[in-house]
């Protein structure tokens, strides 16, 4: 009886000890869990900038294109009455928004690295977290054996 009575106390002792981890587990997961939120928090504002960016390059785009047009009719109409300072100035003016427009894609481009980043890491996180229910799963089910071999 007292042979038995110890092995009942090792088993609850283990199953307390096992308690305890799978306590550790639980937090560990809301853990992640929290991290994978806001990651996808993250995700989700750096999709909305970079959504914002290309709107804003389509813009830029649109305007660049009007000021070539509004150029070329300009040089059309004046042919060789414009002054070639006047000229200058108007190519100088669309020299200027192609280089905003290339700047507003690079910076969408690097936004879009971003985003990339961010999806690979919660994508490992989400795996950390399939992998750590999986040892909870485990780590319960021993807990249950043991129960069931103490009683």
């Amino acid at each position: 009886l007292k042979a038995t009575k110890d092995i009942v106390t090792a088993k609850a002792s283990e199953v307390e000890m096992l308690e305890g981890h799978n306590s550790g587990l639980r937090k560990d997961n809301q853990v992640l869990k929290t991290e994978i939120e806001r990651l996808k928090s993250e995700i989700a504002d750096a999709k909305g900038l970079a959504d914002t960016r290309k709107d804003e390059l389509v813009e830029v785009k649109k305007q660049l294109k009007a000021m070539e047009r509004e150029k070329e009719r300009l040089e059309s109409e004046l042919g060789s009455m414009v002054p070639r300072k006047e000229l200058l100035e108007s190519q100088s003016k669309v020299k200027e928004a192609q280089d905003v427009a290339g700047a507003k894609v690079k910076e969408v481009e690097m936004l879009n690295g971003h985003n990339t980043e961010l999806r690979n890491e919660a994508q490992a996180l989400r795996k950390d977290l399939e992998r750590m229910k999986s040892e909870l799963a485990g780590a319960k089910g021993d807990i249950a054996a043991w129960k069931e071999e103490a009683e």
